[in-house]
């Protein structure tokens, strides 16, 4: 008998939220959600409105519905306090009156840190996926590094896409910690069941760049160094996807006023076309941690536009480099990649399961019950 049955018997309703605000959440929350759906489970999907608009063709791709919005003033370039604030006030809101027996979040946004703490103060438990991750420092990236450490004070489970992740909780004494990989595999793969990987008309690097703490680095660092490597090497283009945080954009204005013929500028592109892009890249220059998830399950290298990460086992299993954020260093990194082309070809054969085979969300499903079976904090009536 399963344990949703076991309840329906005792007068007892499993009702889980799945909450969500930004699209690296949607993409890696979303096969835990169609996991708990497919067990017929009563699972909402919570958008929180934190990225609305942007997450508008996942909702299409995946195939989501919201059950429920968070309400979120429209005022333009809100502090993090005046959107932490918004979203904890909803989330309390909803929880209050819809009642769910379990929460899960994803990550380490403001999202996930405000929907963990709403659930706290309603004595919800929350179940925390991709959990654990550190750089060992609260300013980079700023302020996640932060989220992650204290939504990991508040959740019952801890889903750890890593050995390392697991290990930093183990250390940090949180328990009822599980190492089931990363979710993100999960959605990669049923992503790539649907796409047509092509090989390139000519070579390209793929850049990417958005996090809060690079902000005023993209421009002097990011952007000159790619410059000076279009003018260096004029048969490869080099291709970077623009960020939709206005900053962003402002922090390229400069180089896409030069209309240098070999650097396009992409702006809105759906997961699966991005997927496709990362897919026919050379190899990827970014500060993404969904990249540095992602890219090795491609079977490309990765040169991190930081000064830390928390994914360190992509470092360590040759997969990635950490390159930081000067200039001179991010030439020399990408210059090293294009005229030894070998390296590249000796990543493509490296293991690209560091990060799971793609069944995270079903290991997650069987834990979640299994706890909840046996577990004191079990479903209200």
């Amino acid at each position: 008998m399963s344990v949703t049955q076991q309840m329906e018997l005792s007068g007892q309703v499993l009702k889980v939220f799945c909450v969500a605000g930004t699209r690296p959440e949607y993409i890696k929350l979303f096969p835990v959600y169609k996991q708990l759906k497919e067990a017929d489970i009563e699972v909402k999907w919570v958008s929180s409105g934190q990225h609305l608009e942007l997450v508008k063709d996942l909702e299409e791709f995946f195939e989501i519905k919201p059950d429920y919005i968070f309400d979120l003033s429209q005022k333009p370039n809100k502090t993090l306090a005046e959107l932490s604030s918004e979203l904890l006030l909803e989330a309390d809101l909803l929880f209050k009156r819809e009642k769910p027996n379990w929460v899960i979040v994803q990550g380490d946004t403001a999202t996930t840190l405000q929907a963990a703490l709403a659930a706290f103060y309603n004595k919800i438990p929350v179940a925390h996926v991709e959990a654990g991750l550190r750089t060992g420092d609260l300013e980079n990236p700023f302020p996640e590094e932060l989220n992650r450490r204290m939504v990991s004070q508040i959740s019952s489970l801890n889903f750890c896409p890593s050995q390392c992740a697991f290990d930093n909780l183990i250390k940090e004494g949180h328990s009822n910690n599980y190492l089931v990989g990363n979710t993100v595999i999960d959605s990669l793969k049923e992503c790539l069941e649907k796409i047509n990987i092509e090989k390139a008309a000519r070579p390209f690097i793929l850049i990417t760049a958005h996090r809060r703490e690079n902000l005023e680095l993209i421009e002097t660092g990011l952007a000159e160094a790619i410059k000076d490597l279009a003018l260096l090497k004029p048969d490869y283009d080099f291709v970077i996807k623009l960020h939709a945080n206005p900053q962003v954009v402002q922090a390229f204005s400069k180089l896409r006023k030069l209309a240098i013929e070999n650097i396009k500028f992409l702006e809105t592109l759906s997961y699966p076309s991005f997927v496709k892009l990362m897919a026919e890249a050379e190899f990827i220059v970014t500060d993404s941690g969904g990249i540095q998830e992602e890219a090795p399950y491609l079977g490309k290298l990765v040169l991190i536009f930081r000064n830390k990460t928390e994914r360190v086992e992509v470092i360590e299993a040759g997969l990635a480099r950490l390159i930081g954020t000067e200039k001179e260093a991010i030439k020399d990194s990408v210059l090293e990649l294009i005229e030894k082309p070998d390296l590249c070809a000796q990543m493509s054969n490296s293991s690209k399961n560091i990060y799971g085979d793609g069944k995270s969300s079903s290991q997650i499903l069987s834990i979640l019950l299994g706890w909840i079976a046996t577990s004191t904090a079990s479903p209200r009536k």
